[in-house]
């Protein structure tokens, strides 16, 4: 196992939240870690930063429908700027 991967404990410590809620932004497909063939979670720096991302909508009431959608929209996008254009339009439409 490579040193740019992290187990979900980890990843838990790292951002101060317990497993369970890594798991339940998984099961509710806001988050796809890679996995071992053993089926151990491992998780990277985009990982991170797209769970950090969750946390932060989900503190401001943004419902999952629109953190799926935005983190949907994201991954499709070619450019930062256009990424950007997206994602205000949506939470434009959802405030």
């Amino acid at each position: 196992m490579s040193k740019d991967y992290l187990k979900i404990g980890e990843v838990a410590e790292l951002l101060k939240i317990t497993v369970r809620t890594i798991r339940y932004y998984e099961e509710e497909e806001l988050l796809k870690p890679h996995r071992t063939n053993g089926g151990t979670r491992l998780y990277t720096e985009q990982h991170l930063a797209r769970l950090k991302a969750i946390l932060q909508l989900t503190e401001n009431n943004f419902p999952l429908e629109v953190i799926r959608l935005i983190g949907n929209t994201r991954e499709t996008c070619s450019t930062g700027n256009e990424g950007s254009i997206k994602i205000a339009g949506i939470i434009d439409n959802s405030i």
